[in-house]
């Protein structure tokens, strides 16, 4: 747990993946507020704190960080967060949907493969239509 105080973004990120896939009880807030590189930190943080705690706040973070004010590695982790949550909502998808406009392939390609994924679940179709 004291690797989650590190200075090391990419081990704070590691341990924080093997505690929260361990079923070990920690205290995630150590890493609050620690954005890490292309916020993955806070991503995994906010879908952590989501799965534990139900708090819709952290699913409205992650469903901002897929959106157009943040370059395109934070949207993509924020698409994979999502995904891990199973969490959409209009807004997410509009998100979504304008970054499979994007000219950047890197950023599309993942939008596109996030849109399928949830259109493979009725409760979700609707967003896509």
């Amino acid at each position: 747990i004291t690797l989650l105080s590190d200075k090391s973004y990419k081990v704070v990120e590691a341990t924080f993946d093997n505690l929260a896939n361990s079923g070990v009880t920690f205290d995630a807030n150590i890493v609050k507020g620690i954005d890490g590189i292309n916020n993955a930190i806070a991503t995994k943080y906010a879908a952590y704190q989501y799965n534990k705690l139900g708090s819709e706040e952290f699913a409205k973070q992650l469903g901002e960080m897929a959106g157009p004010a943040y370059e395109f590695r934070t949207r993509i982790n924020a698409f994979n967060a999502l995904k891990s949550i199973n969490y959409m909502t209009e807004d997410v998808a509009k998100n979504l949907m304008q970054a499979t406009t994007a000219l950047n392939g890197r950023l599309a390609r993942p939008a596109k493969s996030t849109i399928s994924y949830f259109k493979t679940q009725a409760a979700f179709r609707k967003y896509f239509k």
